[in-house]
Parts: structure tokens; sequence; C-alpha cells
């Protein structure tokens, strides 16, 4: 579509069509439509940021298909270097303009722009470039997140860059974008209760009662809401217990007491995506077969799994490690140190592990992360999981100010956690008590 068919577009037209798509989004739909509607007025950059789960990439990309604009939409965790992110990006732009420029000559940022400068000079329809979980972008040398916010600017091109992150922009600063930043920026919050039962209901299996499922997602998330907010895990729980439910008659009691002790058990394994059936196929000549089948049924959430293995660490590691473990500058190591480890990392998991506190605990998780910034709520809530799952165990009497904690699970099923992340546990085991 050219750029005089775009500026034809109806912003309350298409801001109804889209409405319908997004529930719970009207607010954020009305931004995005008035920045777009115009196409030779759209914003050089626009950061989008909030927790995980609620709507931020499928409300941009709903709105530029509503809009008919051209985009490409990338996940930042799938390149490492900025010539990588940069080709892609160029084999994503429209057959005319790579008729000017061929996408596989693309290997750096500046070749990039020099491919973004060609094609302006054909024509100047908006593109769009969505970058998901941005926050990767920090792991790139330091000039790269300035060069993708500027690239208007140094391009000549009408081009708009969409930055999408679970993080405050505070995060993404350090000293060269002291004069660099989003030129919008649109939070997305948390869906509320009844939001969450819009959206459920709105995916409601075919052939169902209408009046049955309302009064089967009411039930569902009375019980689930107090102890999860994740849209995902909610609508994974609804089409898990669904099954249960499913041949019952529409009465609210009934339905109650056949989903009672399974919502009970739901309650204790938030975020595992344990199902109703268990596999019980396990190999029995297969060496620890029954730990990895476990440890792959849990299913546990990606920093779940940094954080257990923290915990590991934090247990079987002395504090006078720590910094020779984790710290980038640690200094010199004895040759005593170094002539001993073997020994030592025997005699420690002999001994067993001994408590340490919060605070310790989140330092090793963040040596360890590959994001080193989840924290407070979303890290508690994950703790708190652990502990209900006694994969951790809260150790004494101490309070909340200062809260002990052990390792409850061994050597084996840790390093069956790290595999599933690609994290050598046993590197890092050094210890002598």
């Amino acid at each position: 579509m050219s750029a005089s068919e775009n500026m034809s577009i109806d912003p309350e037209e298409k801001y109804s069509e889209i409405l319908q798509k997004l529930p719970g989004r009207h607010k954020q739909c009305r931004v995005l439509i008035d920045f777009f509607s115009t196409p030779g007025q759209i914003p050089a950059s626009i950061f989008i940021h909030g927790n995980s789960a609620t709507g931020k990439t499928l409300t941009v990309k709903t709105v530029l298909d509503g809009l008919k604009i051209e985009y490409v939409h990338l996940s930042c965790v799938e390149f490492d270097t900025p010539g990588l992110l940069a080709a892609k990006i160029a084999s994503n732009l429209n057959g005319e303009y790579l008729q000017l420029s061929s996408s596989h000559n693309c290997s750096s940022l500046m070749e990039l722009v020099e491919n973004l400068q060609a094609a302006s000079k054909i024509k100047n329809d908006p593109f769009v470039i969505v970058l998901d979980r941005a926050e990767r972008l920090r792991e790139m040398p330091s000039t790269v997140i300035p060069a993708l916010l500027k690239l208007r600017e140094i391009s000549n091109m009408n081009v708009c860059v969409i930055l999408i992150s679970d993080l405050l922009w505070d995060r993404f600063y350090h000293g060269k974008m002291r004069f660099c930043k989003p030129l919008i920026s649109l939070f997305f919050p948390q869906y509320t209760k009844t939001e969450c039962l819009e959206i459920i209901r709105s995916r409601k299996p075919e052939g169902v009662d209408d009046a049955f499922y309302c009064s089967y997602t009411s039930i569902l998330l009375r019980v689930l809401y107090r102890f999860c907010r994740d849209l995902n895990e909610l609508l994974y729980m609804a089409n898990q217990h669904f099954v249960l439910v499913k041949k019952l008659s529409n009465d609210q009691r009934t339905i109650f007491i056949t989903l009672q002790p399974h919502l009970k058990a739901a309650t204790q394994n938030v975020h595992l995506r344990q199902g109703i059936q268990q596999n019980q196929n396990v190999d029995q000549k297969a060496p620890n077969s029954s730990l990895i089948s476990a440890v792959t049924a849990m299913e546990l959430p990606y920093y779940a799994k940094f954080l257990l293995m923290a915990a590991f660490l934090a247990s079987f590691n002395s504090p006078k490690h720590d910094r020779r473990l984790f710290a980038k500058h640690h200094g010199m190591q004895r040759k005593k140190a170094a002539t001993s480890r073997k020994t030592v990392k025997r005699s420690s998991l002999i001994v067993g592990p001994k408590p340490f506190n919060f605070e310790r605990l989140t330092a090793i998780f963040h040596s360890i992360a590959d994001t080193p910034y989840l924290i407070t709520t979303n890290l508690c809530a994950q703790l708190a999981t652990l502990v209900n799952l006694h994969l951790i165990t809260k150790v004494g009497f101490s309070g909340l100010s200062n809260p002990k904690f052990k390792c409850a699970v061994g050597l084996d099923f840790i390093k069956a956690v790290g595999r599933t992340v690609d994290f050598n546990v046993q590197r890092y085991i050094m210890e002598d008590f």
C-alpha cells in the first residue's frame, strides 16, 4: 500500500477493528494508532516496556498489520553481534528496496544505513523495525543502541525503531547514552482480573456453551488469580483443567467440587507447567532416567532454574570463595588452592548443604544468570515457588528481615537442570568446610 493510500485511513475505524482483537489494551491501541495513522509523521523511536505476558508484542504487531505498514519483527535473543542483526533487518526490507542493494552484503550497521539511504531515494513509505527482548542489546557494543535510536536521522529514511523490553529505560543507561533516549515511552500495565477473564473467554473452545464456560473461568480465576497474575500461565491452566469439567452440567457447585483438589495442587505448582496426567513411561535402563524425566516434566521457568542453581552453589560453597568464583577481578589464585581443588570439591559435597541468606543468593544469581536484572517481586515469587516445592528449604526463625535457606536437591538433579539451560554447575563447586 502506498503512502497516499495510507493517508486515507480513518483512525476511528481502524481503532474499532483492532480493539476487538486486543481486549484490555484500549489506551495502548489508541496511542499507537495515533502515532502510525499518518505515515509521513511516524515517530523515529518508541520504547515499550512492562512485565512479561502483558501483550506488548501482540499489540504492536496487530496495530501495524491493521494499518498495513511494512515492518520487521526480530527477537534480540537470536543475535549476538550487530552484523547479524543488521543483515537480518536488511533481508526483510521490501523487495523494491533490495533491487539497489543486496542484503547479503550487509554485515554492519553502517552498511545497513547505506541500504536505507538508497531505499529512501526510491520511495519514502514508512518502515518499522520491531526489536523484541531489547535488553539483550546491552550485551553488544555501547554504540549499537544509540545508532538504532538515531537510525532515521543518519539514514534519511522514514523508519521507526520500536524497542520492546521487560525493563525500564533506566536499566539501559550508560555514559555514551547520556543524551540519547527513545522519543516516546509507552508502558503496558499488568492485566486486571476482569481483563484476564475477558481474554480467556475470548479463546473459548468451539462447541462449548457460553454460560458454562463463563462459570468455569469465574471459578478458575477466583482461586488462581491470588497466586498467579501471568496471563500465559492462566491460559495454560484454563486449557489443562477444562478436560475435567467439559462433560459436567452448568452448575457452579458441581464444577467447583470437581476442580477443588486439582486447583489446590495447581496453587502449589504454579509456573511449573505440570499437566493433569504425568508421563509414566520411564526408561529404567538409562542412567538417572527417572531424575531427568522429573526435571523435564517439571518445566521450571528459565530464571527459576538459575535461582535453584544459585541456591545449590550458595549451600555447597563457602562465602570466602564467592569472589574467586563469580567476581570478574578477583586477583591472583594461590597455588595451594589450585592444587587441592579436586580434594576440596569432593569434601564439600559429602558434608552437605549449609544455610545461606537471601542477599548472598541474589548476588550469586546475578553473577550466573544471562541477564542480571531480575529482582524484587519476580525473584521473590519464584523463590517462594521453589520453597513450596521443597527444592529449597527455609531454615531457622530469622524472620522476614534476614531469612535463611538451604538447597534441598543433590548434584545429579542440579546437573540435569543445568543441562536444560546449557550451564555447567560443577565447574563452580569449589569449597572446603
